[in-house]
């Protein structure tokens, strides 16, 4: 559930004990309105509203996409867990950072190594499911996910999102990615 409809409606802390007395054995609250969309930054602490009227676990989401994001998302809410959801666009690794990070497991960032051999498992995997041209199409989205925010990345994606050989754009994922690995 959201914090509710819009800011003078915020009203998951009685959603949430209604769901909890008809028998629902977690919550998950994204910390905006239903009127904020996906703008604005996610309200973690208003998230503590709903942990503080019910007993089952509260799972917290929104504005998820680092490590830090991870910490601060609980200690402010008190939730009992964190749902990861578009900050793991271009970071699948973000995932195992949580589960090791809520077991109290050591966690750290990829190497650039590692990030350039799940890039290139992850794109072989979409090549193999789809096929070569509908799977060239479908890791674009992927491979400017994985590249956002890096030195050279717009250039890059212009260049891949033009081609239509599966070898070729495999050797400028390696070309591209690979240079951090230097």
């Amino acid at each position: 559930m959201r914090t509710g409809w819009n800011d003078e409606n915020r009203n998951a802390p009685r959603l949430a004990k209604i769901a909890e007395d008809l028998g629902a054995k977690m919550i998950t609250v994204h910390g905006r309105t239903r009127a904020q969309l996906y703008n604005g930054q996610a309200d973690w602490k208003f998230v503590r509203n709903v942990k503080e009227q019910v007993k089952i676990p509260v799972i917290v989401n929104g504005d998820i996409k680092n490590l830090n994001d991870i910490q601060n998302a609980l200690k402010e809410s008190g939730a009992d867990g964190v749902m990861i959801g578009r900050g793991a666009y271009g970071k699948p690794w973000l995932i195992n950072q949580a589960m090791n990070f809520l077991s109290g497991s050591e966690t750290s960032e990829p190497t650039a190594s590692e990030r350039l051999s799940i890039i290139l498992e992850h794109y072989d995997n979409i090549l193999e499911y789809y096929g070569n041209d509908t799977g060239i199409k479908m890791a674009r989205k992927h491979i400017g996910w994985y590249s956002s925010g890096l030195q050279g990345s717009s250039e890059f994606r212009v260049r891949v999102n033009n081609m239509t050989d599966s070898t070729e754009v495999k050797e400028n994922i390696i070309g591209f990615f690979g240079q951090e690995t230097h």
